[in-house]
């Protein structure tokens, strides 16, 4: 999975290990206030995208993100995932 932009948790996550580490560095970093909420999903064989808005508190201030997760399929199983999020601007500034 892609985590965007340039934040220090802005990296390739490989496995399913460091992808759920990452959603763990999510709710450390927002003190368990982090949420995604889906809108939506399209979807194929081979690939999903599913459309979502999150939300954290952080140091005192909020993000209101909205994101537009990429998934590749290959036989039943996620291969590889993309995040692209609306503001990363916004997004690197908040997880900094």
């Amino acid at each position: 999975m892609l985590g965007p932009g340039h934040s220090p948790i802005s990296r390739d996550y490989e496995g399913f290990d460091q992808v759920l580490g990452f959603f763990g560095t999510l709710g450390e970093r927002s003190v368990g206030t982090f949420r995604a909420t889906l809108h939506d999903v399209v979807a194929n064989d081979e690939h999903a995208v599913g459309l979502h808005s999150a939300e954290a508190e952080r140091e005192g201030r909020h993000l209101h993100s909205r994101v537009a997760l990429v998934l590749h399929v290959r036989d039943s199983k996620i291969t590889e995932a993309w995040a692209h999020v609306l503001d990363l601007y916004e997004n690197d500034a908040f997880w900094a």
